[in-house]
This record gives structure tokens, sequence and C-alpha cells, in this order.
């Protein structure tokens, strides 16, 4: 119970500090050299070889509190941004808990249906259930507010040394989100298209996954997140990407085009792709026009 006590107390303490967080701004990376040297130096102090016995994970995780939030003699690590990094370093240098849960399918809690929301609250607690024991398999220790901050530090430093793969986490509606701005694609030229194609093969070659909903949903975090890596300059290119990746022969606005009821076409479009949003088909149409208009939408068609 002591030991709870004083786990809590130090956790508490460290995050007071938390409402002078700067979203790593004032943190350069020769900072993220130095803490994550210091960090990983002092895990390795706790486990020496002369020692009966090493430190669980959640041990080493107090221990690594207690050294960071009173740290007061060493004026570096005065700002919460580089305490909660030494944090993250020190238990989990490789940022697994965020990567772990990229490629986790947590659904989300959406239905204003009770019995339909029901049903989500389970299916998303069984999912969190699970991150979480895998988390515990793989660093020994769980906690949703580290998880917020590994997101942030590889946001700010590590997305675009590679893309992401093998993505499960559903990022789609806050991308297509951004459609309402996507006038045309009159922005591209030929020239550029042509690149855009060469770059979607490759990226093809390269993430090939056995469900269609871990393509989509790769697909997506990277063109949304990562889309300096990939060169997507603006949002024409971003949304032509998708389109080259996920539906290259136009099979949505296909479907759109060879049925008359919107629930047919919606219940096609998902039976194909898992997903539906009526903008996709408005995109297809200005993709169609400024790029394809050789592509034959239906057998009706002359």
């Amino acid at each position: 119970m002591f030991m709870d006590n004083r786990f809590n107390y130090l956790r508490k303490k460290l995050y007071d500090y938390e409402r002078s967080f700067n979203n790593f701004d004032n943190v350069t990376p020769d900072d993220l050299t130095k803490i994550k040297e210091e960090a990983i130096s002092f895990v390795k102090s706790l486990s020496k070889p002369y020692q009966v016995s090493s430190y669980s994970s959640s041990s080493t995780y107090e221990k690594v509190l207690s050294r960071i939030t009173t740290y007061s003699n060493n004026p570096y690590y005065h700002s919460f941004d580089k305490k909660i990094i030494y944090v993250i370093f020190a238990i989990d240098p490789d940022l697994l808990m965020y990567k772990l849960y990229l490629a986790s399918n947590i659904p989300k809690v959406s239905s204003k249906d009770p019995k339909i929301r029901e049903i989500e609250k389970r299916k998303y607690n069984e999912a969190v259930s699970t991150y979480h024991t895998e988390v515990l398999k793989l660093i020994g220790i769980t906690d949703q507010r580290i998880l917020k901050y590994e997101q942030k530090l590889f946001n700010k430093f590590y997305k675009n040394q590679s893309l992401v793969k093998g993505v499960k986490a559903n990022y789609i509606n806050n991308f297509m989100s951004y459609s309402m701005f996507l006038k045309s694609f009159s922005s591209i030229p030929p020239t550029r298209f042509n690149e855009l194609e060469a770059k979607a093969k490759e990226w093809l070659d390269e993430n090939i996954y056995e469900d269609f909903s871990t393509t989509l949903k790769t697909a997506i975090y990277n063109i949304m997140y990562q889309n300096k890596l990939l060169g997507l300059t603006n949002l024409e290119e971003q949304f032509a990407f998708l389109i080259l990746l996920i539906d290259h022969d136009l099979d949505i606005l296909k479907i759109y085009e060879e049925e008359s009821r919107m629930p047919v076409i919606k219940s096609r479009i998902i039976s194909k792709f898992g997903y539906f949003n009526d903008e996709l088909i408005r995109i297809e149409k200005l993709y169609h026009q400024e790029f394809h208009p050789d592509i034959k939408l239906s057998p009706w068609s002359m």
C-alpha cells in the first residue's frame, strides 16, 4: 500500500507540471539524444550485474518518476517537456506504446441509439483491454497519459523518418473532413500526376496486407500525417494519391453510375471497401474528369 501511495504521489507530482507543456517546441534533436542517453543509462544502472535481482518494470517506472521529479539540482530538466521525454525514453525508448496503438483496431463509440451504443461500448472496452495486455507484455507498464505524449513526440520528431506500416487505428473520418475544401484537381499537371502514379505503385508494392481495411487505414495515416515524407504538397495531391492507392479503377464511381438508389449504392460500396462516405463519389467525379475521362463508368454509357 505504501509503495502504491508513493507511486501515485510521484506520478501526480510529474503531471502537476503538465499545464506548462509547450508541445516540445523548445526541444531540439540534440536534446532528444542527450535525454535518451541519460534516461537509458539510469535504467541500466538499476540492474547492475552484482545485484541479486533486477527491478520490475513498475518499480523501474517509480524510480524514474522519483528521479525526474526530484531533479531540482539540474536546471536542464526544469521544463515538463524534458521531464516527460525522460520518462518516455526510460520506460519505452522505442515508443512501442504508440506504435502498438496505431496497429490496434480500437473502434469508436459513436451511435446515438442506446442499444447499438451499448454494443459499441463493449467492443471498445474489449479492444482497449487487449491493447493494454499487449502493452504490458511489451514494456511491462501501461499509462494512457504517457501514450498521449508518445503520440505528440512521434509526430513532432519521428513521423518524417519512415512511413508507418500496418495501421489499424481509424483516422478516415478525420481525413475526409477536409474533403469540403477540395473543388478540383486542376493544380496537378499531367507530369505531376504521372509522378504520383509511380509513387502510388511503389507504396502498394511495399504495403501488402491481408485485409483491405488495413490498406485503407495505413494509406489514410500516411497521407494525413506523413504527407511530407510522401512528398505530397497540397490537399489535391493528397486526395489524388488516396484514390490511386485504394480505388485506381474508380469502382466507387462505377457503382454510383450503375445503381439508381442510394441505399443500394451505399451497400455495394461498403461490401467492397468496408467504408462509405458520399464525398468519395464527388471526389472521384472530379478525379475522373481531370485525369481519366476515358474510363468507362457504366455498361449503359455509349
